[in-house]
């Protein structure tokens, strides 16, 4: 593949990035604006109660959690991306301003958060965490635990499965030892059994990326039918002919096995299922716009990270003054949950673009350099 058409490529494949990491960091925030809990009676009566209920329930308890795997599965895709065991040394030293650093900056910040709301009446009312035991002990353990900032367990589990990255690396190399863990991993997870630390289903969407990436580029990045790949013209008009169909059927099949895992989960109760569900989405959606031209992301799409980070306090306290002085209608409800996300990318924007401008070192501190 010549230069001009590898530097394409690569623009394309972060642009995707891009547009996947900004459309997880979104269905994180849709989570943590549900709040039928706090407008509605549960369960609901009426109509209107029954749908409003129902759309937030699509949202944040169907699609919502598949976000952080969609989460590990890019992280690793990325990191695994283009790699060699030489390489990984590297890219672990490079995480430690990208990923450790971002993490304990921002549990300290929410640690400092909740104990300064705990001394603010009004902040106090808000607050879910009103004694906040301020000493040298406690700041490290919520520091280093998230105590106060629950979405970042994603960020946790990730440093520790980075820790370990040589070692997933020496097995997926192989491609047949590699299938034999990942089954091994989802044994274990149905088989309910555990590691130190380390969340099994967290290895399993990590372990399953860092394979397609070490050995299946070509199909995920769908780089098979680009000039410079040594195909035949012939063979690359065949394959561009039947290259929606098949994208297609990769989206059909992904969506009959996302429904019938989900039933795993509402019916069967499964473990496993559950797991296999939330892996199947993301992988699908890629599927479906693999090999696609997508518009450029926007610009306010660039600030998924500090959206993730942000938005947890700001979607909490808005549905909180929201209950506190708006009537608890199925309509006020609803109007105030499309809102929350909506603030929150503005915010998150905004902020970014007013820290990068004014305070670049802090920004890039807490963003980790990107």
């Amino acid at each position: 593949m010549d230069k001009e058409n590898a530097n394409l490529s690569e623009k394309q494949f972060r642009n995707k990035v891009c547009f996947a990491a900004f459309f997880f960091s979104l269905m994180v925030v849709m989570i943590h604006s549900y709040n039928a809990d706090m407008f509605l009676n549960l369960p609901a009566s009426s109509l209107g109660e029954r749908t409003v209920w129902a759309f937030e329930h699509v949202l944040a308890d169907v699609l919502g959690p598949v976000a952080v795997p969609g989460f590990f599965m890019i992280s690793a895709y990325q990191f695994y991306r283009n790699c060699t065991f030489r390489d990984i040394a590297p890219k672990m030293e490079r995480r430690i301003r990208t990923v450790l650093i971002p993490y304990l900056l921002w549990n300290f910040f929410y640690y400092a958060g909740y104990a300064l709301a705990g001394k603010l009446p009004f902040l106090a009312g808000l607050s879910d965490k009103t004694a906040v035991e301020l000493s040298i002990p406690s700041m490290a353990a919520a520091v280093l635990h998230f105590t106060y900032n629950p979405v970042f367990w994603y960020m946790y589990q990730l440093i520790f499965l980075i820790a370990i990255s040589p070692l997933i690396y020496l097995v997926l190399k192989h491609k047949l030892v590699g299938l034999a863990a990942i089954f091994l991993e989802l044994y274990c997870i149905r088989e309910q059994i555990s590691l130190p630390i380390i969340n099994m289903d967290a290895l399993f969407y990590y372990s399953a990326a860092a394979y397609g990436a070490i050995h299946g580029s070509w199909l995920v990045e769908e780089t098979w039918n680009r000039e410079g790949t040594g195909r035949r013209i012939e063979d690359r008009e065949r394959i561009k002919h039947w290259e929606p169909w098949l994208r297609l059927l990769a989206a059909a099949v992904g969506l009959g096995l996302a429904v019938y895992f989900y039933q795993g989960i509402t019916v069967r109760h499964s473990v496993l299922e559950t797991v296999l569900y939330r892996f199947t989405v993301p992988v699908t959606l890629w599927a479906a716009v693999s090999g696609t031209r997508i518009p450029e992301a926007r610009e306010w799409m660039k600030y998924g990270f500090f959206l993730y980070a942000i938005h947890f306090i700001l979607a909490r306290g808005m549905n909180k003054i929201a209950a506190m002085v708006l009537p608890r209608t199925a309509v006020t409800a609803l109007l105030v949950y499309l809102a929350i996300p909506a603030v929150c990318v503005v915010v998150s924007w905004k902020a970014g673009e007013f820290l990068k401008k004014h305070a670049g070192p802090f920004w890039r501190l807490i963003n980790g350099g990107r």
